[in-house]
């Protein structure tokens, strides 16, 4: 198991040079090895696997049922490899529901308690670029930028008429992260 974790550190930081800062558009690495957080099989990453943004790199899956099962509980499949620095103070961030931010259906997670606080509050302060969930189409995230929230997740847009659309039939287009802080994990 040790092993594996090395190619997936590789992958993840090759990753991280198609995703600068805290760009958080989730693109599929060209062909590069990686390792499933959930079964942690070895398979090339494509557009055909599905992918979430964790500190704005990429994590892929090897098949359609993993997604479903890292969204119920992702910190419990996250590994420091994974993890960037806190876009706020600048420390090593760690998986914590409670300091961990859904933005436009990507996690961002910091290094104590206050940053996430900070960094919902003005998100434009910390992001520079996002995907609209609504036209899948990267923008320019300014403290203008239209906003909503649900279910505790936090979604900017490129104009008002996605947020338009997300506000009428927001499952159609957000991911629900948990357990969260006002949802903790069963036990």
């Amino acid at each position: 198991m040790k092993y594996l974790r090395i190619p997936l550190a590789l992958a993840l930081l090759a990753g991280a040079a198609l995703v600068p800062g805290l760009n958080m558009a989730a693109r599929a690495d060209t062909g590069a090895m990686v390792e499933c957080p959930i079964t942690h099989e070895m398979f090339k990453d494509s557009a055909a696997h599905k992918g979430y943004v964790v500190d704005g790199k990429r994590v892929a899956f090897c098949c359609s049922k993993c997604p479903a099962v890292f969204a119920a509980n992702p910190e419990q499949h996250i590994t420091a490899a994974m993890l960037g620095k806190c876009p706020v103070m600048g420390g090593p961030d760690h998986t914590s529901a409670t300091d961990r931010v859904v933005i436009n259906n990507q996690l961002q997670y910091f290094c104590c308690a206050g940053c996430d606080t900070q960094f919902k509050a003005d998100p434009a302060k910390y992001v520079t670029t996002l995907t609209d969930v609504v036209s899948n189409k990267p923008f320019k995230v300014a403290e203008a930028s239209p906003r909503s929230e649900y279910k505790g997740q936090v979604y900017l847009f490129s104009d008002a008429a996605n947020k338009s659309a997300f506000d009428k039939t927001p499952e159609k287009y957000a991911v629900v992260f948990g357990p969260t802080k006002d949802a903790p994990a069963a036990k």
